[in-house]
């Protein structure tokens, strides 16, 4: 890592860069790559430690990741820099909602014998 800045492979997301392309995102209108990268590598990290606490279905989890990239890509616009001073916050609380929305939206569809929230296993 190089004079503070955000290289593409590595597996940490800084909170000044973040908020940075998150700005500049909401400045031009679209998301850049750069935040869409930083966004998938939080989520990914994310979903590194539910499959680590969750033991459950493969599909599940992938589902439920899906339905947090979707969130976190939906609601790039509504970051309020005078509300939160750093982003990293504001995209992992997006990013656990998101999960869990996926994650009761398939338990309530099948209503099998895991009827609990994804909260749970996040402490």
């Amino acid at each position: 890592m190089s004079k503070g800045r955000w290289i593409r492979g590595t597996e940490y997301v800084n909170d000044t860069d973040l908020f940075y392309q998150t700005k500049l995102s909401q400045g031009k209108g679209y998301m850049t790559k750069e935040l869409q990268d930083m966004l998938i590598l939080i989520n990914t990290n994310f979903m590194y430690r539910l499959r680590s606490r969750y033991i459950g279905r493969e599909n599940d989890i992938q589902d439920a990741t899906q339905t947090s990239l979707y969130y976190m890509f939906k609601n790039y616009m509504n970051f309020n820099s005078k509300k939160y001073y750093k982003a990293l916050p504001y995209w992992t609380e997006i990013c656990k909602r998101g999960a869990t929305m996926g994650f009761n939206e398939i338990n309530d569809w099948q209503k099998g014998p895991l009827t609990h929230s994804i909260h749970e296993y996040m402490i």
